[in-house]
């Protein structure tokens, strides 16, 4: 049982010795910052192996952005350095996506490395231009297709006809005489009849009256035969008035008894045309009724 406790006592010592020599690495660990001067110290001294090895693990930590494009400066150098000129190539242009306007120093960075930068830079810009062309072109479409008025046409329903039904011989028509009330009430044989005879009547009455009144003298009486032509006249305008307003009467009677009303169905046709609506992709509406 001793034995045992004392493993255990082993076992916790030696975790708590590792724990205090963890603490202190962790307290002791460079920050991205140092480790950023480790490298340049080590790339000052033409140590290119540990300054890509530092910078590599160490640029995307750093937060200062001018430390962030020195850093790209000296990775993208030290890797040309090393022959490795197409990883030089990626961290320039990685550089220059950053800043564009990036230059090296000819006074730290030799000639040939320099001319290699340039012309990464020539070719970034150059496709960068090309770029910004594209995205420019490809605004003033998308401007352009908001200025133009897009028409629509939605088509309503068609109505074809309009049915309406109306009377043919309103009521009032039965009291109309020389037989038109016979006549709409489709009975055309009273209808000859009482057109007929009335109108002879009619006519009767009024020629008999205008003769009588012919037969005056200047004075306006009646003398010698013109006064028995004159009675006979007279009688004729009286029983021809008499006939002619029964025959009106009778005929209206008549008319009303016999009445039928006589509907007539009329039908209009009606097309309806399109509305266009005008819109804007702005949102501006307009409705143009096209008739």
């Amino acid at each position: 049982m001793l034995k045992y406790s004392s493993c255990v006592k082993g076992v916790m010592r030696s975790l708590f010795l590792l724990l205090i020599l963890f603490n202190s690495f962790m307290l002791y660990a460079a920050t991205p910052k140092e480790e950023f001067s480790k490298a340049k110290n080590y790339f000052n001294f033409g140590n290119y192996d540990k300054t890509i090895s530092i910078l590599q693990k160490n640029i995307m930590k750093l937060d200062n952005r001018e430390d962030k494009i020195e850093a790209l400066k000296l990775l993208g150098a030290s890797l040309f350095f090393k022959n490795k000129k197409e990883e030089a190539k990626k961290q320039f242009r990685e550089l220059l996506g950053i800043y564009d306007k990036a230059v090296l120093d000819s006074l730290i960075y030799p000639p040939p490395l320099i001319t290699f930068f340039n012309k990464i830079k020539k070719e970034f810009i150059t496709k960068n231009n090309m770029m910004k062309d594209i995205i420019q072109k490809d605004k003033k479409k998308k401007e352009e297709a908001k200025k133009q008025i897009v028409i629509k046409e939605i088509k309503f329903k068609e109505i074809h006809e309009i049915k309406t039904t109306v009377i043919k011989n309103p009521y009032f028509t039965s009291v109309i005489p020389f037989g038109y009330a016979q006549y709409r009430n489709n009975q055309k044989g009273k209808a000859y009849m009482f057109l007929t005879a009335e109108s002879i009547l009619l006519t009767s009455n009024i020629v008999s009256y205008l003769l009588t009144y012919n037969l005056k003298d200047k004075n306006g009486y009646y003398t010698g035969s013109n006064k028995t032509k004159a009675e006979v006249y007279n009688a004729i305008t009286k029983y021809t008035f008499i006939a002619f307003v029964s025959f009106v009467a009778y005929g209206a009677i008549d008319g009303m008894i016999n009445y039928k009303p006589i509907f007539e169905t009329n039908i209009t046709k009606i097309k309806n045309k399109p509305v266009k609506i005008s819109f804007l992709n702005g949102g501006f509406i307009s409705f143009k009724y096209d008739f």
